[in-house]
């Protein structure tokens, strides 16, 4: 059984990485679909292509979340939890606060043995944060939000949770949603500086993640961490790769 989710959870992620990237796959395509959108909708093309993409991540990510939730005889709605716990708003706040210390040393020691590397610009270059710069500031936050949301309630909500209720344990579920997760957004960076500090940031938002969902048995605390790394970060890359 563990298996099958694990075979059905990496099936899925396949999937969904590869839907998402087709749009993304050819700068003509990529152009031409920004193109059509920014007619369609009567806004510049690269906004309208930026929500476009975050659209469709999340309505991909969706189905992945439903057909993994599905092997794994969970309810999708379960993962959120069916109690609110006072203690989840601490804990919730202590583990923004240790995924951003652990992510801020992590870059501290690559500028430290690096002394000339340009995270920030590096990061503003991946295909989807470079459209996010043409959106509004609102926008901003929002976008890399709703991806980070969703990727929770797929690698912690469904995945993570969905092989320990089968009975593979905590450390083998943080295991196989730490390592999906990583590869996938590595791929999405595209290699190079960016991917290093992308896998490195999956890794850590994984940890506190999966350990949030065993102690209150919901993804709500994740998602929210999740959520507010993303918004933060890509908009701290984006202003610090500014000239």
């Amino acid at each position: 059984m563990v298996a099958d989710v694990v075979g059905a959870s990496a099936g899925a992620s396949v999937v969904w990485l590869l839907v998402y990237r087709m749009p993304f796959a050819r700068a003509r395509t990529r152009n031409r679909v920004a193109l059509r959108l920014g007619t369609l909708t009567g806004t510049n093309p690269d906004r309208a292509f930026a929500l476009f993409a975050t659209a469709w991540y999340v309505a991909f990510g969706s189905m992945a979340a439903i057909l993994v939730a599905r092997s794994a005889g969970i309810g999708l709605s379960g993962v959120f939890g069916t109690r609110f716990s006072a203690q989840m708003v601490p804990a919730t706040l202590l583990a923004a606060l240790g995924a951003m210390s652990l992510t801020s040393l992590g870059m501290g020691l690559l500028y430290t043995l690096k002394p000339g590397v340009d995270v920030p610009r590096a990061v503003s270059n991946v295909a989807w944060i470079a459209r996010t710069l043409s959106l509004p500031t609102t926008l901003r936050a929002v976008a890399p939000m709703c991806g980070a949301m969703i990727e929770e309630t797929f690698f912690r909500g469904v995945v993570f949770t969905g092989i320990y209720a089968v009975g593979g344990g905590v450390w083998l579920a943080l295991a196989i949603s730490a390592g999906l997760f990583t590869i996938t957004q590595v791929i999405i960076a595209g290699g190079g500086l960016a991917a290093l500090v992308f896998a490195y940031a999956s890794v850590v938002i994984s940890f506190f993640g999966c350990m949030l969902v065993v102690v209150f048995a919901s993804v709500l605390p994740a998602l929210i961490v999740h959520a507010a790394f993303a918004g933060f970060y890509t908009n701290m890359s984006v202003d610090g790769a500014r000239p």
